[in-house]
């Protein structure tokens, strides 16, 4: 499908606020030129997922980036990106000022949330390819041994708040998304993961407790 056709399927999306664009942001070029904007996401196949895909299930913090999942070869659909940094699994880059972050299908647990964990969901008025809620907790408990290890600990517990909302509004088989990360993950990361995720399942009981225990009252 030409990109051209794609170009405004985000321009609702980004007025509800669901979007806000990198530091610096000329005032009122969103609204004037949206399909620069809006065209990054509409190249080739890509899957939303990061701090976007997550405002669209709970109210959140918002973003200043836009994650996507796809194959390094559909990057060819928009030259325009320039690339900033680039490994096996991961490239930044800059879309004008837009900050891009592209999650390659070629790691496995990257492809199988954009085969397997994948959903159209409304942003405005349009409709947009986006992680499920278990394909969000599932990339960020991912993240997290990395996090940790690299001291990045305001990231980390931003991902651990996220999982928590996540978890607090939807019902998620916690134990199964453990299983396939044990595919991905080394056994004492999966270990400690686990931890967490148990310590988020602790945290929502509690406030269930406290909330009856106030109702009562």
């Amino acid at each position: 499908i030409p990109m051209v056709k794609h170009l405004t399927r985000l321009y609702d999306a980004a007025q509800a606020g669901f979007v806000r664009v990198a530091p610096g942001f000329p005032s009122g070029t969103l609204i004037e030129q949206p399909a620069g904007f809006l065209g990054i996401l509409f190249f080739g196949v890509p899957l939303l997922v990061g701090g976007v895909a997550l405002l669209s299930y709970v109210e959140s913090r918002n973003t200043q980036d836009i994650d996507l999942i796809l194959a390094r070869s559909d990057l060819d659909a928009l030259p325009e990106v320039v690339i900033n940094d680039e490994d096996k699994d991961f490239i930044q880059g800059l879309f004008d000022p837009l900050q891009i972050d592209i999650f390659l299908t070629q790691n496995k647990l990257f492809k199988e949330v954009l085969e397997q964990f994948s959903i159209d969901r409304q942003f405005g008025s349009r409709i947009i390819r986006c992680a499920t809620v278990e394909g969000l907790v599932l990339l960020k408990c991912y993240a997290l041994p990395s996090l940790y290890r690299q001291g990045q600990f305001s990231r980390a517990s931003i991902y651990e708040n996220d999982i928590l909302l996540l978890l607090l509004n939807y019902s998620v088989d916690v134990e199964s998304l453990l299983k396939i990360l044990s595919a991905h993950l080394l056994p004492s990361d999966l270990t400690e993961v686990g931890a967490i995720a148990d310590e988020i399942q602790s945290r929502i009981r509690r406030f269930s407790t406290q909330q009856r225990s106030l109702t009562d009252e």
